[in-house]
C-alpha cells in the first residue's frame, strides 16, 4: 500500500571484556584491561534506510605505586582504542545509498597524582595526551578536590577537559523518521567534539537524624559540538561540528531521609541546556528545563512486605517551530511540565518474592505526537518532534528468585 509506513530496527550486539591484576611488594600493582564490542544495525522509517556495523576495541595497562600508608598514591599507564565504522543510509526511494566508513584508532599515555590526608583531603590531579589517526594529539588535563571539614559535611570540586568522536549518522537516525531533507558536509559524519566540564557540590548530614541534603553545580562549555538545526526550515535539518557558543549549566538539590524501613528521596534538577542555532543563541529543543522526584519506600519490620512509589516532575521546554506547515499540521512552540505516577507492593518470602505495580497510573500521555500521521508519505511527516511519554498506562506481575550459593 503506497501510503503504509513502516518502521524495523533490528540490532545485534557482542561485548566481550578481560581483567586481570598483579600485585607487588612495597604496595606496587599492575592491572589490563581489554574488551571487544561488536555493534551492527539494520533499519528502515518508512522509504528511508539505514544499515551501520561498529566494531570497537579497548585496551588499557595501569601501573599503581603507594607510599606512606596510601597517602601519596601514582598512577601511569598506556591505553589504545579504536573504533571502526561501516555505515549505508538511503534518504529516499529515488536517491543513491551513500556509504561512509572511519577508522579511528587512538594511542595515550596518562599519568595521575592522589593525596589522601585521611577522610578530611583528597587532591587527584592527571593528564592524558593522545594521539588520535584522525583527529590528530590532544591533551586531557584533570583535577578534582574532596574536602571534608568535618564528619557530616563534604565538599567536592572539580574540572576536565573531555573529546569524544560523534557518529552523525549512528547516533541521530532516529531522525531518519521524519520527511525532513539532510544537510550535511561529508568531514562531519565523523567528527570530534571537545568541552570543559567544572562545577561542585556540597553534602551535608544533619547529625544522626537519618536526613542527608546533597546540593551540586556543574557547566559544561562545548569548544566543538556536533548540531542538528531543527530551526531554520520545517522541511531541512542541518547538520555541523561547529564552534559557535554553545553551554550547559546543571542545577541539582537532593534529600534523602531514612528512618528504620521508611525511605523517602526528593530532588529537583535545573537544566539550562543553549546551542547557537541559525546563529542565534537557543535553549535545546525538545527538552525539560527542569525536572523533580519524589520516591517514597517502606519495608515492613519483618521485612516480609515491601510498598514504593514515586512522582516524576517534568518541566516545559521549547519545540521546533512549524509555522511553515499547513495548519493542520503546526504545533506549538512549547510544551507545558506533566508529572509521571508509578507505584509497586512486593511480598517478600525465604527465597522468592513476587511483586505488582503500576507505570504511568495518571496516563499521560502527548497527544498527536506524530505530525501529518494521516499522510506519512508526505512532505510534512515528521516522527521526531517527541517530548513525553507515548506509553499510556502500564499494569504489571511478576516473581522473583533468589538460588543460594
Amino acid at each position: 500500500v503506497a501510503d503504509m509506513y513502516g518502521v524495523y530496527i533490528k540490532t545485534d550486539r557482542v561485548e566481550s571484556w578481560l581483567k586481570n591484576g598483579f600485585s607487588f611488594e612495597d604496595d606496587a600493582n599492575l592491572g589490563i584491561q581489554t574488551a571487544y564490542i561488536y555493534h551492527h544495525q539494520n533499519s528502515f522509517f518508512g522509504n528511508r534506510l539505514y544499515k551501520g556495523t561498529q566494531h570497537s576495541y579497548y585496551f588499557n595497562a595501569l601501573f599503581r605505586k603507594a607510599w606512606e600508608e596510601d597517602t601519596h598514591t601514582f598512577d601511569a599507564g598506556i591505553s589504545s582504542q579504536g573504533d571502526m565504522y561501516n555505515e549505508k543510509v538511503r534518504f529516499n526511494e529515488s536517491s543513491n545509498i551513500l556509504n561512509y566508513s572511519l577508522n579511528d584508532i587512538s594511542f595515550g599515555a596518562y599519568a595521575q597524582y592522589t593525596l589522601s590526608l585521611e577522610d578530611m583531603l583528597s587532591i587527584i590531579a592527571g593528564v592524558r595526551a593522545d594521539y588520535d589517526t584522525e583527529f590528530k594529539s590532544f591533551v586531557t588535563p584533570r583535577l578534582n578536590i574532596r574536602y571534608a571539614p568535618h564528619e557530616f559535611t563534604v565538599l567536592r570540586a572539580g574540572i576536565g577537559k573531555g573529546y569524544r568522536t560523534a557518529a552523525l549518522l549512528g547516533e541521530n537516525n532516529y531522525m531518519l523518521s521524519s520527511a525532513r531533507e539532510w544537510l550535511y558536509n561529508d568531514k562531519d559524519v565523523y567528527s570530534q567534539e571537545s568541552a570543559w566540564n567544572m562545577g561542585g557540590s556540597i553534602q551535608q548530614t544533619v547529625g544522626n537524624t537519618g536526613l542527608s541534603i546533597n546540593a551540586e553545580y556543574y557547566h559544561t562549555k562545548f569548544l566543538n559540538q556536533l548540531v542538528l538545526d531543527t530551526d531554520r526550515s520545517v522541511r531541512q535539518i542541518f547538520a555541523a561540528n561547529t564552534d559557535n557558543e554553545s553551554y550547559a549549566n546543571t542545577v541539582q538539590i537532593e534529600a534523602s531521609y531514612r528512618f528504620k524501613g521508611l525511605d523517602i528521596t526528593a530532588a529537583w534538577r535545573w537544566n539550562e541546556a543553549k546551542q547557537t542555532l541559525n546563529n542565534e543563541l537557543r535553549q535545546r529543543p525538545l527538552v525539560s528545563r527542569y525536572k523533580g522526584l519524589l520516591a517514597i519506600s517502606y519495608q515492613t519490620p519483618l521485612k516480609t512486605w515491601q510498598f514504593d512509589a514515586n512522582m516524576q516532575l517534568n518541566g516545559g521546554g521549547r519545540i521546533p517551530t512549524t509555522i511553515d506547515n499547513p495548519i493542520e499540521y503546526q504545533r506549538n512552540t512549547s510544551f507545558g511540565s506533566y508529572q509521571m505516577y508509578n507505584a509497586q507492593i512486593t511480598k517478600w518470602f525465604r527465597n522468592w518474592s513476587i511483586y505488582a505495580g503500576c507505570e504511568n497510573i495518571g496516563n499521560y500521555m502527548q497527544e498527536d505526537a506524530i505530525i501529518a500521521a494521516d499522510k506519512p508519505m508526505s512532505n510534512y511527516f515528521d516522527g521526531t518532534m517527541i517530548w513525553g511519554p507515548l506509553m499510556s498506562r502500564k499494569f504489571y506481575l511478576g516473581v522473583r528468585f533468589s538460588l543460594e550459593q
